[in-house]
């Protein structure tokens, strides 16, 4: 379950699968292409299974997936998305593209909302 992604638009308004809804919380599913892995939850159970298989061996056989959370951990396995999502980035990086800086501030100013994100 993701608790913190980068994301620059409200789930809700592109219909992501509810798979679970509560008084402050959804719980949706969510495409390929959601990337960030600011905090998220496993079960221990399935960190095993992912340290069972993403190991050095993995890494060296499978050059073409970059050996990221962003594309190992966030990608494999029941993977739902918090919303109102629990970590916002400051939306201040350290990036040298003035695209990854922009983007990362818009998604803080999407997501960020006063009195719970403190």
């Amino acid at each position: 379950m993701l608790l913190g992604y980068l994301i620059t638009f409200i789930p809700e308004n592109l219909h992501f699968q509810i798979q679970h809804e509560t008084k402050n919380r959804k719980y949706c599913k969510f495409p390929n292409d959601l990337w960030g892995s600011q905090m998220y939850l496993i079960s221990r159970r399935h960190a095993n299974t992912l340290l069972e298989k993403y190991t050095i061996d993995f890494a060296i056989a499978n050059k073409k997936i970059p050996f990221s959370p962003d594309w190992t951990i966030t990608k494999d396995g029941n993977n739902v998305i918090a919303y109102p999502m629990l970590a916002v980035e400051e939306g201040d990086t350290k990036y040298i593209d003035q695209c990854e800086i922009e983007f990362h501030k818009r998604v803080f100013l999407t997501n960020y909302i006063e009195g719970l994100h403190q």
